[in-house]
């Protein structure tokens, strides 16, 4: 019964309640971690994106423990890419699935726990959510030396336009700016 409360304390909608607690106790289980933990991290992953999907508290849980599966991640880790990257990766079109798979790819990689959380809310800052001038003058330069004349109002609007398919599911807008950079030859010898 205070597993049910619990759940029912973090909002979930008592017609619900079956199917998220089964969920959450299979991610505590899968994160050795407490009921208490795992129903935290759910609720805290459903927060930030709950206003950009239709997603629910048992799916969310659901992607939690795939997470812990397939990758290093664990409950903690996953703790602090709720708190540190979901909001913004959520501002700007990301999902939940897309946040937690990249985490789980640096995870996996051997990228320090510590960093994953805090290099992802960087990354999709700095190329997304606020793109620095040093950022867009370094794309106008790059588009300049592909031929193409910019203005830093046109690469803006890019970007946005990045946000907007991920906002409508047409893609991971982390993954469109990263495209982008390579059509352009960033990162290409």
């Amino acid at each position: 019964a205070s597993a049910a409360q619990l759940l029912a304390q973090s909002g979930v909608e008592i017609n619900t309640i079956p199917a998220a607690l089964k969920s959450v106790v299979d991610f505590a289980q899968a994160a050795n971690g407490s009921l208490q933990d795992a129903a935290d991290t759910t609720t805290s992953f459903l927060g930030a994106f709950k206003e950009t999907s239709n997603i629910t508290y048992a799916a969310t849980a659901n992607q939690l423990t795939a997470a812990v599966n397939e990758s290093k991640l664990t409950i903690e880790d996953l703790k602090s890419l709720a708190n540190f990257a979901a909001q913004t990766v959520a501002s700007v079109g990301g999902t939940s699935q897309q946040l937690l798979g990249q985490a789980a790819r640096l995870s996996n990689v051997g990228i320090e726990k510590s960093t994953i959380a805090t290099g992802l809310r960087q990354a999709y800052n700095d190329l997304l959510a606020r793109p620095t001038v040093k950022f867009l003058t370094f794309l106008q330069t790059a588009y300049a030396q592909r031929g193409e004349q910019k203005t830093k109002t046109e690469i803006s609007n890019l970007l946005v336009g990045f946000q907007q398919r991920g906002v409508r599911g047409e893609g991971d807008p982390l993954q469109l700016v990263l495209q982008e950079l390579r059509s352009l030859g960033v990162g290409q010898r």
